[in-house]
Order: structure tokens, then C-alpha cells, then sequence
């Protein structure tokens, strides 16, 4: 998508503001007016001003020419029309005030009937054609009025105005000015943040939920309604905490539109958390990146060190100053002017920027090809043959190519990752790798660190002597100018210059600590949280003894004593799969009720935590939405340390289904559940599974191949994690298959519901082989078929399990006369059962499935007991993976239920 949104449609903004009357209490509709402008200013809205010499002579014609000027329109473009001021219903008919309607209102007023012509007349409009109008009524019992605007529009012979949103605040009682507005503001500024393009019907879904009620009515809506930014959101290009953010946003406010689009669209990429607003030191660390840049033509520079030793605002440092245009950023919030010359890095020296967070391999491999122009990577799901194909690319390519990539370590499979993606790139003679990483998978923040480097030993570093290594270690000195930059502008900030000379007290003390620069982070922010600790260093000592873990912590306390339902918020992200939890449909605030034993926490406490804990939180996007989550690994690791997430998972589960399934039937699954409520219920274990069950209708739009993304990351042995990798693949595409094969058209009868409970399990947990050591994959998945045989053999869907496995190639396929098609194997290979010498294997399959197949093709089939085809794997696409899945014996035998056994296997 364009990035450049200043190409959207012209936006009006016209409000009909009735703030005086003659026998109403006045309103401060103005304030609302002003308020909602500025809200909508970065969306190019051009306010048309009511502008009248006396407000009290907004009577019945002054309202009459006001509406007429807004149906006919002199330009081309959308409008908001924001009507605000009194009203009233009597449950059947339904007024708006003007500035001389009597009191009580019963007469005299603005009808449904009236506004609906002015708005059928402007949607009707040749400088109206194709765009979308939104209509607020801000007044007292304004939803039977937009309930009857409605139905006269639907009754219309025509079908009345198209493209339109109405919009109500208030439904039998007083309107509470400022409710429309408060709706919006958290929409725009929390739910869709990061999103340049924002679609209209999304939007009204979004008001709908905040207006508790209240009718927002979608009329004939039209794709393509969207409200366009028309300066790119700075949280859709960078990717930092919450308040450094801000930061950046204010040092763009005095420059022009056309300026701010420029930054904006050059910072597009930079995937880094930033943290580059008080960076300090590393002076010798800085200057061997920026030293390698300028010589090295190819290879490997691994930045690492403890968690929150400061590797991503070191890069983040050197990306700002490879793109000038970024360090307007700095320059404009206080940091130092750019680098010297000498000392600068070549402008535009990465071709890639990526942040690992939740990355799969897969996934990292087309970004990769996206990054290099390689096209789209082979459509096999195995990561050997995408892994090869990438790099045959590359090899071929032979332009410069530079990556830069963050936080390897929380990648979904970083020893994978390291091994058979990065490495192998940083050995082509033209291609530059940059890593950003812990030493180890098992590094935390704070000593006693492990000794093992697997993540270095993985990407070839202690092996190869051409790789740059770069260890940050604490740096005192640079602490001391950190700590005092960040104190005194806010005590200037915050008009607190008491604590001016605490400042210094502050920043050795700190310093002396010799810990790692998150410590650092945090402790500030504590102190400037503190005004007794700030201003007359009372808990100091407190603050010094405690590490990064205790701080963490302690913020949490804190965070929870202002509002008990921060806690419950930041542990969810916590267990957040992907990118993040977006708030759009309510799913952060879904998830953090269910880990808080189903306390009601609604967008609003959001927003809220939003402001409190700016600094432990990252806006994000993931599908085209705004995602949320902790600021540091590190945050996610203290939530995950206090409990297994097993049972908090299954909560989530359970919740996210059941709020799924109420769904209207048309309504279009949010993409973060079809993507990772199957990782959730994988992480939740057989009861999340059986939880998900209930909820069949939600289970059929779910993607059977998603992946947890918190793996067991100590996991030492690499090829084995890569074989692993492509068996869960090949075990989710199983699953995809299945599930497909057995969800015909119609309602699903029960043993449908519990075909689709068993496959899909099937595919999820062939999918956790990616989350942990193969024997405990393994030996949970031998305890699943055991747990399912059972359970499929109580209910009756033992047809579910196969008989047969060969692999051989078609030799005919005709009609059956049941609507399905008779096929018959020239058997190659029997894999079950082992001892068979046939040599044909006939089965029975859906009727046109089969064009693939033709012509001698080499295929693998499984098959159920009454000779019907469960799956199949066709040479040339999944072949090699459907026999990683039978050599794994993955495949439930037709057999009599053994007892689940309840002890873990030593081995396997």
C-alpha cells in the first residue's frame, strides 16, 4: 500500500453547533467542536465553521440555510456532519433542538424526515459521487432519532442515501457532552494508532462498542470508505516505547505537513525499539559498527550482551544516523547534532531493517525476499527448500546487500533462525549481516549469567574469525550523563526544580550500581515517578539495592495501587503470541479480564495504562492493525516467570472463543485470532483444546498452522530443532488438510463437530514440536493420540484414524456414482501396514480434488478404514513433508485405546 496518504479524498468537517438557547440550557457545544477539529486535523479535515453574529439567532432558518450549504457541496470529498446540542423523544417521534424551540420539546424542532432530505440530496450530488458521509447526532435521547433517521432512509423506494455512517451518543437519557468525543479519541489515538488508512466500517464497530449501546448504523456502506492520514502515522514507520515516541512526535510539530511526510516515509522500516532520545557513550562500541560499515564488504557483526545491556539503542542509534532524515528526530528532541563526517555512517546503509520479535523462520525468509526484490519465496512449507532457495537467490543477486536484524533472541526459533537463515547469508561474498542479540537463549537480565552462548555458536560467530563480535558491558560514565540528561529535563518539564540538585546524587548513585542500561531505564523512571524520592531521596538505598528484575516489579506495584486493572493488562501482553494484542474487537481487554479471573476491563482502562506505563509499552502493527506490547522481552520474562502459562493461556482461550463465537455469522474473524488463538490453546494445553472445541463455528475460520510463539529457547540441538521445524509444518499443513477434507458445505452434523475437535488438535499439537525438546513434544503427542483414540472411539468417529499408508502414483480415477471419485494406487512403498505386498491401494475421494493427481504423478495417501482418503502429499509440493510426518509416527493407527499413562518419559 502507498505509504504517501495525502493522496485520499479532501475531508470536510461541519459542524451544527447549537450551544444558545432561548429556552434550553446552554452547552459549551463549541469546546466540542474545537476538540473533535483538532482530532481529526491529521486526517486533512477542513473545518467549515458556523460562523454567526449572535449564537442565540441559530433559529429554524439560520438551521435550514446551514443544512442546505451542507447538501450542496462546492468541492468534492467526504463529510463528517456533527450536529451537537439539545434534543428530545417521546419513544415514538424524535426532535432536535434550534435556538427558539420551545420547552418541552414536542414541536418545533429539526425532524428525521427534514435531515434526511439534506443528506439524501448531498450523497446525491455530483461532487458527492463515490464518497461517504458520517452523521453524529450529539443530543439528548439522540438514538430513537437516528433509530427513525434510519428506518426512513431503508424505506426509501430508492434505497436512500449510500455510503453512509449515522451515528448516535445518548439513548434515553441526557446526552453527556463529551462522550462522542472521549469515543473517538480512543479509537483513533489507542485502537488505530499506528494505521494510516483507517476503514470507516471498522471505525464504526470500534464507536459502536464505546457509546455502551448507543446506535451507530452503517448505511449502504461502500469499500473503499476510508479515513486517510495526511501525514503517515510516526508509530506506523518506528517501532519504540510509548512515551519516546511522543517524544519524537513533538519534535515534528513545528515543521510543515510536506516536511513531516518526508521524515515520516524515510523512517519507514526502521523495525528497531528506538531509544536513541538520550543515547549516551558507547563511543568505541559506535565506532566499530560505523568502522565495519564503511570497509566491510560482506560477513557477520553480532551487537551483544545481557539483557538490557542497551544492543537495540545502539543500533538504533547508528540506523538514525545512516538515514538523515531521522536525525531531525534527535536533533528536533534535544539530542546532539548529528555525527561528524568523518565519523558518520554511508547514508542509506542498510537494505533491510527488521525486528525478530515473534518472527517464524518462515516469515523472516519473505521479508527477507521482499527486502532484496527476490519475488515470492517456493510455495513448500519446508525450511530447508525456502532456506536454500534464499540463499540461491542471494548468490545470484550479486548487488551489496545489508540487514539489519533486532533481537534474534526473541525470535519465535532464534537457534533455527541463527543456524539456517542467518549464517548461511552472512557467508555469500556480497551480503552484511548485522545481529542484534543475547549471547545465549537462556540470558537474562541480570547476573548470574549462564555460561553457554548457543545464539553466538549458532551463527557461526566463535567459529568464524572474519565475524566483528561486539559485547557491550556497563558503562559508568555514560550512565552519570544518561541519568542527569533524563532528571533534569524532567524536573524542567514538570516545573519541579527542587530536585535540580538532587540530580547529581542521583545519577552516581545509579551509576555506581555498574548494572545494565534497562536498570538504568528503569530507575529513572521510577525516580521520576517519585516525587519523594526525586525530591528528597527518600527510598533511595531501597532503589540501589534492588536489580531490574526487583524495579520491574516494583513499577508493577505501583501501576497496580493507581488501578488494579493495570496488573492483569501488562501480564497479558505478556502472553501475547505475534506482534502484540491489538485492542480493536476488544481482545487485550478480553484477554487481560480472563487472566484476572474475569474482572471487566474495558478499552477505556487502556487508554489509561496507555498514559501510566507509556515507558513499558510498544504500539506495533500486525495484519494491516495496531498491535501492543511490553517495551522490553525482559518485562515479558517477569510475568512469565511467576506461574507456567498453561492455565493462563487456556483462559485466554476460553474467553477469546467465547467472545468469538457472538459474533454475528457474517461477521469477519478478527485476524489475530485466526492466526494465533490455535497457539494459544496449544500453550493452554488438552483444556484449552477442549474449550475451543465448544466453539465449532469459530474453529472452522481458525489457521490450524499457527505456532506458539514462546518456544522453549535453551533447546541446544539445532538440526534436530530444524527437523522439528518442518515436521510442525508439515504437521499444521495435515491438520489444514484435513480439516478441509472434512468441512463439506452445510450445517455440521455431531460427527463433523467432533471430526473437526480431533484434526485440528491433531494439527496444533503437531505444531508445539516447535515449542519444546522433541521427547517432551513427543511424549505429549503419544499421550494426545491416546487421550483422542479413547475419546474418538467413546463417540463413535473411529473412521477419524487410518488403516492404510502408501506412496506410489495414480494409475486411474473415476466416477463412483455417489458424487465422489473411485482412485486407484499403483502402490510404490507401504508404510502402514509395513508387512503389506499388494500391490494397489484403491480409495475414494471428494469429486474434483483429483486434477492435481493426473498423469502419473508421485503422491503419498492416507486412508481411513472405510477406504476413504483422509490426506495426501503430492510430489513437487508437500511430499518430503508428509513423510517427515509418517517416519514421526504422527498418524492415529486404527487400533483398541491403551491407557493414558500419567508419568513423562526418561527419553526417547
Amino acid at each position: 500500500m502507498d505509504r504517501d496518504t495525502d493522496a485520499g479524498r479532501p475531508l470536510q468537517f461541519f459542524p451544527v453547533d447549537i450551544g444558545h438557547y432561548r429556552h434550553h440550557a446552554c452547552l459549551d457545544a463549541r469546546a466540542e467542536v474545537d476538540a473533535l477539529a483538532d482530532l481529526l486535523a491529521p486526517f486533512g479535515a477542513e473545518t467549515n465553521t458556523w460562523d454567526v453574529e449572535d449564537e442565540q439567532e441559530k433559529g429554524a432558518d439560520a438551521v435550514e440555510q446551514r443544512l442546505r450549504a451542507w447538501s450542496q457541496p462546492q468541492t468534492s470529498g467526504d463529510t463528517f456532519l456533527y450536529w451537537v446540542g439539545h434534543g428530545e423523544s417521546d419513544g415514538q417521534s424524535a426532535l432536535l433542538a434550534h435556538a427558539y424551540s420551545p420547552r418541552p420539546l414536542t414541536s418545533g424542532g429539526v425532524t428525521p424526515e427534514a435531515l434526511l432530505q439534506y443528506l439524501a440530496a448531498r450523497q446525491a450530488n455530483r461532487r458527492a459521487r463515490g464518497s461517504w458521509a458520517i452523521v453524529v447526532i450529539d443530543a439528548c435521547r439522540s438514538a430513537r432519532f437516528v433509530e427513525l433517521l434510519s428506518a426512513r432512509a431503508l424505506s426509501d423506494s430508492s434505497g436512500g442515501p449510500r455510503n453512509v455512517l449515522l451515528v448516535s451518543t445518548s439513548e434515553d437519557g441526557t446526552a453527556n457532552l463529551g462522550q462522542f468525543r472521549k469515543a473517538l479519541t480512543t479509537a483513533l489515538t489507542v485502537t488505530f494508532p499506528a494505521e494510516d488508512i483507517i476503514d470507516l466500517w471498522a471505525l464504526a464497530g470500534e464507536l459502536s462498542k464505546r457509546l455502551h449501546g448507543c446506535p451507530v448504523i452503517p448505511h449502504s456502506p461502500a469499500p473503499g470508505a476510508v479515513l486517510h492520514r495526511k501525514v503517515p502515522s510516526l508509530a506506523s514507520a518506528l517501532s519504540a516505547p510509548l512515551d519516546a515516541l511522543a517524544e519524537f512526535e513533538a519534535s515534528l510539530a513545528s515543521l510543515t505537513d510536506h516536511e513531516r511526510r518526508h521524515i515520516v516515509l524515510k523512517a519507514v522500516g526502521a523495525e528497531l525499539d528506538l531509544h536513541s532520545r538520550y543515547f549516551e557513550g558507547r563511543v568505541v562500541e559506535r565506532q566499530q559498527v560505523l568502522t565495519w560499515l564503511k570497509t566491510a564488504r560482506s560477513g557477520l557483526l553480532v551487537v551483544t550482551g545481557a539483557a538490557g545491556a542497551g544492543k537495540s539503542a545502539l543500533l538504533g542509534h547508528v540506523l538514525m544516523h545512516t538515514r538523515p532524515e531521522l536525525g531531525r528526530l534527535l536533533e528536533g528532541s534535544g539530542h546532539p547534532a548529528s555525527l561528524s563526517t568523518e565519523a558518520a555512517p554511508p547514508e542509506e546503509s542498510f537494505d533491510a531493517v527488521l525486528h525478530l520479535c515473534g518472527v517464524t523462520p518462515h516469515e523472516l525468509i519473505s521479508r527477507i525476499a521482499t527486502a532484496a526484490t527476490l519475488g515470492s519465496p517456493p510455495t513448500d512449507a519446508s525450511l530447508a527448500v525456502q532456506s536454500n532457495w534464499l540463499n540461491d537467490q542471494m548468490r545470484r543477486r550479486r548487488r551489496r546487500f545489508t540487514m539489519l536484524a533486532d533481537a534474534l533472541d526473541e525470535a519465535q526459533l532464534p537457534l533455527v533462525t541463527a543456524e539456517h537463515i542467518l549464517r548461511p547469508l552472512a557467508e555469500l561474498p556480497h551480503v552484511r549481516v548485522v545481529i542484534g542479540t543475547r549471547a545465549s537463549t537462556t540470558q537474562g537480565p541480570e547476573p548470574p549469567q549462564p555460561k553457554g552462548q548457543n545464539l553466538l555458536d549458532a551463527l557461526g560467530a566463535t567459529t568464524n574469525s572474519a565475524a566483528l563480535v561486539i559485547n557491550l558491558a556497563p558503562e559508568p560514565e555514560a550512565v552519570v550523563r544518561y541519568v542527569r540528561r533524563r532528571l533534569i529535563a524532567a524536573a524542567r518539564r514538570h516545573e519541579f526544580t527542587g530536585a535540580l540538585g538532587n540530580v547529581d546524587r542521583l545519577a552516581t548513585g545509579i551509576a555506581s550500581c555498574n548494572r545494565e542500561f534497562l536498570y538504568v531505564r528503569l530507575a529513572v523512571n521510577e525516580i521520576i515517578q517519585n516525587d519523594a524520592l526525586f525530591g528528597a531521596l527518600e527510598g533511595l538505598d531501597s532503589l540501589l539495592a534492588s536489580d531490574a528484575r526487583q524495579l520491574f516489579a516494583d513499577t508493577v506495584d505501583r501501576l497496580s495501587a493507581l488501578a488494579p486493572t493495570y496488573r492483569p493488562l501488562l501480564e497479558s501482553l505478556a502472553l501475547a503470541q505475534g506482534r502484540g494484542f491489538p485492542v480493536r474487537d476488544s481482545l487485550w481487554a478480553s484477554a487481560a479480564s480472563a487472566v484476572s479471573d474475569n474482572a471487566t476491563i474495558t478499552d477505556t482502562d487502556i487508554m489509561s495504562l496507555t498514559r501510566a506505563a507509556a515507558p513499558y509499552l510498544t504500539v506495533d502493527t500486525e495484519f494491516g492493525q495496531s498491535v501492543y506490547r511490553l517495551a522490553h522481552y525482559a518485562f515479558a520474562e517477569h510475568f512469565l516467570n511467576l506461574a507456567s502459562g498453561d492455565h493462563r493461556h487456556h483462559l485466554i482461550t476460553t474467553r477469546l472463543a467465547a467472545d468469538a463465537d457472538e459474533q454475528p455469522p457474517a461477521a469477519q474473524l478478527n485476524p489475530y485470532l485466526v492466526r494465533y488463538l490455535p497457539a494459544h490453546a496449544s500453550l493452554g494445553g488438552l483444556a484449552a483444546w477442549h474449550q475451543l472445541a465448544k466453539h465449532p463455528r469459530v474453529m472452522d475460520r481458525l489457521d490450524p498452522t499457527a505456532f506458539p510463539r514462546r518456544a522453549q529457547k535453551s533447546k541446544q540441538g539445532t538440526a534436530d530443532a530444524v527437523a522439528d521445524t518442518d515436521t510442525a509444518v508439515a504437521g499444521g499443513q495435515l491438520g489444514g488438510q484435513l480439516l478441509r477434507r472434512h468441512h463439506a458445505p452445510g450445517p455440521p452434523t455431531k460427527r463433523r463437530r467432533r471430526m473437526r475437535t480431533a484434526l485440528l488438535i491433531t494439527g496444533a499439537v503437531l505444531a508445539l514440536l516447535m515449542t519444546g525438546t522433541a521427547t517432551a513434544a513427543y511424549w505429549y503427542y503419544d499421550h494426545l493420540n491416546s487421550n483422542l483414540r479413547r475419546g474418538l472411539a467413546e463417540s463413535g468417529a473411529s473412521r477419524w484414524c487410518n488403516s492404510d499408508i502408501a506412496e506410489g502414483t495414480v494409475t486411474s480415477i473415476q466416477p463412483d456414482g455417489e458424487g465422489r471419485m473411485r482412485a486407484t494406487l499403483s502402490v510404490e512403498r507401504w508404510y502402514r501396514p509395513v508387512e503389506s505386498s499388494r500391490g494397489r491401494l484403491t480409495f475414494t475421494a471428494e469429486s474434483g480434488e483429483w486434477d492435481d493427481y493426473r498423469n502419473d504423478v508421485r503422491i503419498l495417501v492416507v486412508v481411513g478404514p472405510q477406504g476413504e482418503l483422509q490426506s495426501s502429499f503430492r510430489q513437487g509440493t508437500d511430499l518430503e513433508a508428509g513423510r517427515r510426518i509418517v517416519a514421526g509416527g504422527y498418524l492415529v493407527r486404527c487400533e483398541t485405546p491403551t491407557p493414558l499413562q500419567n508419568s513423562a518419559p526418561s527419553g526417547r
